[in-house]
C-alpha cells in the first residue's frame, strides 16, 4: 500500500478483486443507478459500499446489488466521482447545501476522509464569510469615524485654559457664577 493512499483501503490480496475486479455492480440510489468496476466500489473497504458489495458473489456478468440507498443521488454521485478518481479527487460543490449534503453521505457511508475534507471545507467557507463580514464592519466604522473627524473640525471649539495660578479664586462655586 502507498504512504500516500488512503489509511482505509483495502490491500489488492481480495480473491473476487483478484479474479474479477472489473466486474460491473450497479447500485440504486434514489431515482438514479450507478454502475462502477467491483474495485471501484471496494476501494474503502470499511464502507457500507464495500461490504454490500463484498456480499455479492464474484463473477464476470454485470449485477445490481439487491440494496436500495436512499441519498441524495447529486451527493452520491460526488460520492462515486471520488471513488473513480482513487479517492484523491475531493473538489467541495460550489453550493453550501449540496457540500453539506455530499459530507452527510459520505459520513453515513463510511468515507470518512472524504466527509472530513467536506466538513474542513466547511468550516474554510464559515470563517471566509465571517472574516468578509468584519472587514465591512471595519470598513463602516473607519467611515463613521471619518465623518466624525470631518464634523469636529468644521465646529468652532475653543479650548478652555484655566489659570491654574490663579487659584480657588480664579473658578468661583457654581453658586457664585449666576
Amino acid at each position: 500500500m502507498a504512504d500516500d493512499a488512503p489509511a482505509a483501503k483495502r490491500p489488492k490480496s481480495t480473491s473476487s478483486e483478484e479474479t474479477y475486479p472489473h466486474q460491473r455492480i450497479s447500485i440504486e440510489v434514489g431515482e438514479r443507478t450507478f454502475r462502477c468496476s467491483r474495485r471501484t466500489w471496494t476501494q474503502i473497504e470499511t464502507s457500507v459500499i464495500a461490504v454490500a458489495v463484498s456480499l455479492t458473489t464474484p463473477g464476470e456478468e454485470p449485477i445490481t446489488l439487491d440494496s436500495f440507498f436512499d441519498e441524495p443521488p447529486h451527493a452520491f454521485e460526488r460520492v462515486v466521482t471520488y471513488l473513480r478518481s482513487n479517492c484523491t479527487n475531493y473538489e467541495p460543490p460550489r453550493d453550501d447545501v449540496d457540500l453539506d449534503a455530499t459530507a452527510t453521505t459520505a459520513r453515513k457511508l463510511g468515507f470518512a476522509r472524504y466527509a472530513a475534507h467536506l466538513k474542513l471545507e466547511r468550516v474554510r467557507r464559515d470563517l471566509e464569510r465571517e472574516a468578509l463580514y468584519l472587514d465591512s464592519v471595519l470598513r463602516r466604522t473607519k467611515i463613521c469615524v471619518d465623518d466624525w473627524r470631518r464634523r469636529t473640525r468644521q465646529v468652532d471649539v475653543k479650548p478652555i485654559i484655566l489659570d491654574v495660578d490663579a487659584g480657588d479664586d480664579a473658578h468661583p462655586p457654581a453658586s457664585e457664577r449666576l
